[in-house]
């Protein structure tokens, strides 16, 4: 017999693996994105990103405010940015700027 709550949970799981999927081909895309660069768009890009979460650190943005207002991303970016681990990169440095704040 197939319970509602049976039938919930499977289609919690089918969307998990579907997430799981999604993601690693976004990863292996973005890994192409990267190889297919040139050295100077690699320093390029590089550059820009690391200036902005500087931005972001010393305004003393969250995690949602450096994706939203620093970067002018949409909320399609939250997601992403965990996946990519920019969440624990963000408490990190949060973290440290904190830290040296204080003394």
């Amino acid at each position: 017999m197939n319970t509602p709550e049976k039938s919930i949970a499977d289609a919690l799981s089918e969307l998990s693996e579907i997430q799981e999927v999604s993601m690693q081909s976004y990863r292996d895309e973005a890994k192409d994105f990267w190889k297919n660069l040139s050295m100077d768009d690699q320093l390029l890009a590089f550059y820009s990103v690391c200036s902005k979460l500087h931005e972001a650190a010393m305004e003393g943005r969250s995690y949602r405010g450096t994706l939203y207002d620093v970067f002018g991303f949409g909320m399609e970016s939250y997601g992403v940015g965990m996946d990519a681990g920019f969440l624990d990169i963000h408490n990190w440095v949060y973290t440290g700027v904190e830290s040296c704040k204080r003394g």
